[in-house]
C-alpha cells in the first residue's frame, strides 16, 4: 500500500493543502509548528476514522469551525488504487471509498485493504515518534505475540479475544478456592439441600399438628378482624354525624326562622333596581351639565372675522404669488452672477484680443467663421511651404558644399594632364611585353619536356636561354606599383568629372527653391491684405494669433455682450415685480419684519381667519344639536323619577329610605331561605334524620366513646390471638428449615442436576480453551524466533555489531553485548535504547509485511542519533522503502542529504 496523494481540507493548521506525487521514500521537511504532526495525525484519522471524546487523542478540528477532514489517494491495495474521503458527520466521520472505475462505497469497504487492523496497533508498529521510542522498556512478551500473531491470518484478533472470553468463563464457573463461581456456589447448595432433605425424614410428623393448630387461630383471627371492621365503620359514622352536628344546628335555627316570617311582597332584585336608577339619574344629570357647557362654549365662539374681504383676497393673492416672488428672487440672482460671469470673460477677451465693445448690434453670419478659416488655412499651407522650401535650400547648401569640399580633395589628389598623357603612353606597350613574355615562359617549357623526352642537354640549354630572354624582358616594363598608381588616377579624374555634373544640378534645383520661395512670399502679402480687409469688415483693426482662434474669441466676445443685455434686461423687469409684491405686502403687515417672517404672519393671518370662519359655521350646528340633546335628556330624566315612584309605591314607601328599611328585612328572609336551601343539600335527609335520633352533641360523644372501648378489647383479643399464631409459625418455621419434605427432596435433586450441567459446561469450555492455547502455541513457537532474528539482525545493523542478541527472558526484554554481558533495556543508554526500539518495531514490520503493507510514518524520531547512528538508521529505512513506503517528518536539515530532491517536500 502507497499513499500517493494527501488532500486537506480541514485539519488544524491545515486548510486546501495537497501534497502530490509522493514517493516510496519520502521526506516532510518543516520547522517547529510547521504542521508535521498534524499531518500523521490526518492520515491516521482518515484510515482509521476521527478521535472521540473517550479517546485522549486530539481531534485537531479547525478553529474557524470551517469544513473538518480531507482525502487519502492510495495505490497498490487490495482494490487497486482509490481514494479515501472522511469529513465530518457522525463522531469518526462520512467516509467515502472511491475505486478506479468510479464506484463508491461506505466504511463497510475499509476492512477489505486495513485487513482489520485499528488504530492502536498501527501506531505500535508502524507510525512511531519520539515518545514512543522511550518506552522500550514496557514491552512484554505477551505484548511483542499479540503483535505476531496477528500475522497468522484472517481471524488472529478473534483468537485472542476467544480465548480471553473462554478464560472468563471458566473463572465464572470454577475456581479452587472460590466462592463467586457458579459450580462453587452450587456445591454448597447441593450440600445444604443433602442436609435438609435428610433432616425432613424425623420432623414430618409434629409438623401437621402444628399446622391445623396455626390455621384455627388464623380463622379466630379472621373473626376479630370483621368485627373490628364493624365497630370501626360505626366509630366513623359517629365521627360524621360530630362533624355535621354544627351544620345540623344552623339549619334548625333558620328552619325557624322562615316558618316564623311572612312571605314578602319585596322583589328580590328591588334595592338593586332602586340602585341602578339613581345611577342612571346621575347620569344622565352629568350629560345635561356637559351639554349646557358646550352650548355656552358654541355661543362664545360666534365672533368677529380677523380679516375683511378686501384684506383676504389681497392676502391670498400675495401668499398664491409668494413662490413666484421666491422663484423672482432666485432667478435675480442667477441673472446677476450670470451678468458677472459675463462681465468677467469680456474684461478677459478685451484685454487678450483688444477687442473693444460694438457701438451697435453685429448681425453675425456663418460664412464669416469658413472665410476666416479659408484664410488662416491658406496662409498655414504657405507658411509651411516657406519652412519647406527653407529646409530644402539649406539641404542643398550643405550638399553643394558637401560635393565641393570632395572635388578640391580629388583636385588635390590628381595629376597634371602632362602626366597623366606620359603614363598612358608607358602603359600602351605593356601588351606586347606581356605577350613576349608569355612565348618564353611556352619555349622553356616545351624545351624542358624535349630533353626529358629524348634525354638531350641541348634542349635544356635552350629552355635556359628562353627563360633568361623573359626575365630581360620582364625588368625591362613597369612594375605593378606604377600600373595601380595610373589606374588610380584614371578612377579619381572620373569620380571629379562626376562630382562637377551633381555639383551643377544642385545649382539648378537651389534656383528652382529660390524662386518658389519668393512666389510664396508674395502670397502671403497677399493674405494678410485679405485678411485686414475682413477685419476691418467686422469692426477689428488688428489681432494676435491664429486668425481663426481671433474669430471665435470676437464671436463669443459679442454673445457674452448680448448675454449681459438680456441678464441686465431680465434683471430690470424681476426686480419691477418684486418692489410691488412688497409694497403690498408690507401695507398689510410691519415694515420692521423680514420678507419670511412678513410671509409667515400672512399665513397665520389667513389660517387663523379661515378657522374662526369654520368655528362660526360649525358652533351653529353645535347649538342646534346640543339643544336636540338637553330635550332628550330632560325627557329621559323624567322618566327616570317616574319609574321610581312607581317602585315606591309597589311596597308602600313614601321615601326612598324607607324602602330601603323595607328592603334590608325582606333580603335577610331571602338570605336565610337561600341558607337553609343550601344546608339542606349538605345534609341530605337520612343524616338530618339520624341526627334528629340523638338529642344532643354529647350523646353523640358518648356513642363515639362505647365504640372505641370496643374496638379497643377487640384489639387486645387480637394481639393474643396473632401472639400465638407468631408461636405456632416459628414452630413450624423450625421445621420447616428446609421446606416441606416433598420440597426438600425436589430441592436436593435439581441442586444436585443444576450441578451436574455446570460441571459438563466447565469441561466442555476447558477443552475449547486447551485447543486454542495450543494453537496458539504452535503460532508462537513458529514465529517468535523467526521475529526475534529479524530484531537480533536490526539490532545488530543499527549499532554497528556492539550487541549480538535480543531475545525474551521470562517474559522481559534483555539484549547481549559483544562482550557477552547482558542488559535489561532500562539499562541502555536513551539513544542506544531507541535503537533497541526500532530494532523490534521493524521486525514486527519485516513479519507482518506480507499480510500487512502498511506505509511507515516517523515523525521526528531519532533526535537522539548522533551523526554514525542516524546514518545507519536511514540506511535501514532506505533498504525498507522496496517493502513499505517511508514518510519522514524531520526538522532537521541534516537528513536532506538521505533524499533526493523529489524525495523532498518543504512545509511553511
Amino acid at each position: 500500500m502507497k499513499i500517493t496523494k494527501i488532500e486537506i481540507i480541514g485539519y488544524g493548521k491545515w486548510q486546501n493543502q495537497v501534497f502530490e506525487e509522493i514517493a516510496d521514500f519520502q521526506m516532510f521537511y518543516g520547522e517547529n509548528e510547521a504542521g508535521k504532526s498534524t499531518i500523521t495525525a490526518f492520515v491516521h484519522s482518515i484510515l482509521f476514522g476521527f478521535p472521540t471524546k473517550q479517546q485522549r487523542i486530539l481531534r485537531m478540528e479547525p478553529k474557524n469551525k470551517g469544513p473538518y477532514g480531507g482525502r487519502l489517494t492510495l495505490a497498490d491495495t487490495a482494490l487497486g488504487n482509490i481514494v479515501i474521503e472522511r469529513l465530518r458527520g457522525k463522531v469518526t466521520g462520512d467516509v467515502t471509498i472511491t475505486l478506479e472505475d468510479g464506484t463508491t462505497f461506505g466504511e463497510e469497504k475499509l476492512s477489505e485493504f486495513t485487513f482489520g487492523m485499528d488504530r492502536v496497533t498501527y501506531e505500535a508498529i508502524f507510525s512511531f515518534d519520539i515518545h514512543g521510542l522511550q518506552h522500550i522498556q514496557q514491552m512484554k512478551q505477551e505484548e511483542f505475540e499479540k503483535y505476531l500473531l496477528a500475522s497468522g491470518g484472517a481471524g488472529s484478533n478473534r483468537l485472542f479475544s476467544t480465548v480471553d472470553k473462554l478464560q472468563k468463563q471458566l473463572e465464572t464457573l470454577f475456581k479452587p478456592n472460590g466462592r463467586n463461581p457458579l459450580i462453587n456456589q452450587q456445591l454448597e447448595k447441593t450440600k445444604n439441600a443433602q442436609k435438609k432433605y435428610f433432616s425432613s425424614k424425623k420432623q414430618n410428623m409434629a409438623y401437621e399438628s402444628l399446622r391445623s393448630e396455626s390455621v384455627a387461630y388464623e380463622q379466630k383471627e379472621t373473626a376479630l378482624l370483621t368485627r373490628q371492621k364493624e365497630q370501626q365503620l360505626a366509630k366513623n359514622e359517629i365521627d360524621i354525624l360530630l362533624k355535621k352536628w354544627p351544620l345540623y344546628e344552623e339549619w334548625q335555627g333558620l328552619s325557624k326562622i322562615i316558618n316564623q316570617a311572612n312571605d314578602s311582597q319585596f322583589q328580590a332584585d328591588g334595592l338593586l333596581r332602586l340602585e341602578q336608577l339613581n345611577h342612571f339619574e346621575m347620569t344622565k344629570k352629568n350629560q345635561r351639565s356637559q351639554v349646557e357647557e358646550r352650548l355656552n362654549m358654541s355661543r362664545n365662539l360666534a365672533e368677529a372675522n380677523v380679516l375683511t374681504e378686501n384684506d383676504e383676497k389681497e392676502v391670498a393673492q400675495l401668499l398664491a404669488e409668494w413662490p413666484i416672488y421666491q422663484e423672482k428672487v432666485r432667478q435675480n440672482k442667477e441673472d446677476e452672477d450670470g451678468r458677472l460671469i459675463n462681465e468677467q470673460e469680456i474684461t478677459r477677451l478685451m484685454q487678450e484680443f483688444a477687442f473693444t465693445e460694438p457701438e451697435e448690434k453685429i448681425d453675425w453670419q456663418a460664412n464669416f467663421n469658413k472665410k476666416a478659416a479659408d484664410i488662416e488655412h491658406a496662409k498655414q499651407e504657405l507658411v509651411q511651404k516657406q519652412l519647406l522650401l527653407t529646409y530644402q535650400q539649406q539641404e542643398k547648401k550643405k550638399s553643394l558644399d558637401k560635393v565641393q569640399s570632395q572635388v578640391d580633395q580629388l583636385e588635390r589628389d590628381m595629376w597634371s594632364t602632362e602626366e597623366l598623357k606620359n603614363a598612358k603612353k608607358r602603359f600602351e606597350t605593356k601588351g606586347k611585353e606581356r605577350y613576349a613574355l608569355f612565348i618564353g615562359v611556352f619555349c622553356f617549357v616545351v624545351f624542358i619536356l624535349l630533353g626529358f623526352l629524348f634525354k638531350q642537354v641541348f634542349f635544356y640549354g635552350i629552355a635556359l636561354l628562353c627563360i633568361g630572354f623573359s626575365y630581360l624582358k620582364r625588368m625591362n616594363h613597369p612594375n605593378d606599383t606604377d600600373a595601380f598608381a595610373f589606374f588610380e588616377q584614371k578612377r579619381l579624374r572620373n569620380s571629379w568629372q562626376q562630382l562637377l555634373s551633381e555639383m551643377d544640378v544642385i545649382a539648378e534645383e537651389s534656383a528652382r527653391l529660390e524662386t518658389e520661395f519668393n512666389e510664396t512670399s508674395s502670397g502671403l502679402s497677399i493674405l494678410k491684405q485679405e485678411e485686414f480687409t475682413f477685419l476691418s469688415s467686422l469692426g477689428m483693426k488688428t489681432h494676435s494669433g491664429n486668425l481663426r482662434e481671433v474669430i471665435a474669441a470676437w464671436q463669443i466676445f459679442l454673445k457674452e455682450c448680448s448675454a449681459r443685455e438680456l441678464h441686465e434686461e431680465r434683471l430690470k423687469q424681476n426686480q419691477i415685480f418684486l418692489d410691488t409684491w412688497e409694497r403690498h405686502c408690507y401695507d398689510l403687515v410691519s415694515k420692521e419684519l423680514s420678507t419670511e417672517a412678513a410671509v409667515l404672519k400672512l399665513q397665520t393671518l389667513y389660517q387663523t381667519h379661515h378657522e374662526k370662519t369654520k368655528q362660526l359655521a360649525t358652533s351653529k350646528e353645535q347649538i342646534e344639536q346640543a339643544k336636540n340633546q338637553l330635550d332628550l335628556l330632560e325627557k329621559d330624566l323624567a322618566d327616570i323619577e317616574t319609574k321610581k315612584e312607581k317602585l315606591l309605591q309597589s311596597v308602600g314607601a313614601a321615601t326612598e329610605s324607607e324602602f330601603q328599611q323595607i328592603g334590608f328585612k325582606a333580603q335577610e328572609f331571602f338570605q336565610a331561605k337561600e341558607r337553609g336551601h343550601l344546608l339542606e343539600a349538605q345534609l341530605p335527609k337520612e343524616i338530618r334524620e339520624r341526627l334528629a335520633s340523638f338529642q344532643n352533641q354529647e350523646a353523640l360523644k358518648e356513642a363515639e366513646l362505647e365504640h372505641e372501648a370496643c374496638i379497643q378489647e377487640i384489639e387486645q383479643e387480637l394481639s393474643r390471638t396473632r401472639t400465638k399464631r407468631v408461636e405456632l409459625k416459628h414452630q413450624i418455621a423450625i421445621l420447616e428449615e428446609g421446606g416441606l419434605f416433598s420440597e426438600t427432596v425436589q430441592d436436593y435433586f435439581t441442586a444436585k442436576s443444576e450441578l451436574n450441567e455446570q460441571v459438563e459446561d466447565w469441561v466442555v469450555t476447558k477443552i475449547a480453551e486447551s485447543l486454542i492455547q495450543r494453537a496458539m502455541g504452535y503460532l508462537q513457537d513458529e514465529k517468535l524466533p523467526r521475529a526475534l532474528q529479524f530484531a537480533t539482525e536490526y539490532f545488530k545493523q543499527l549499532t554497528k555489531g556492539q550487541y549480538q542478541f535480543v531475545r525474551f527472558e521470562k517474559g522481559s526484554l534483555e539484549v547481549l553485548r559483544h562482550d557477552h554481558v547482558i542488559f535489561k533495556p532500562d539499562e541502555l543508554s536513551q539513544a542506544t535504547k531507541e535503537q533497541l526500539y526500532l530494532a523490534i518495531r521493524f521486525a514486527l514490520i519485516e513479519t507482518l509485511a506480507k499480510k500487512y503493507p502498511f506505509p511507515l510514518l516517523i515523525d521526528d524520531g531519532f533526535v537522539n542519533f548522533d551523526e554514525q547512528r542516524f546514518e545507519a538508521i536511514m540506511e535501514l529505512l532506505k533498504s525498507r522503502k522496496l517493502k513499505n513506503q517511508v514518510l519522514f517528518f524531520t526538522c532537521h536539515q541534516e537528513a536532506n542529504k538521505y533524499f533526493s530532491r523529489e524525495e523532498t517536500l518543504m512545509l511553511y
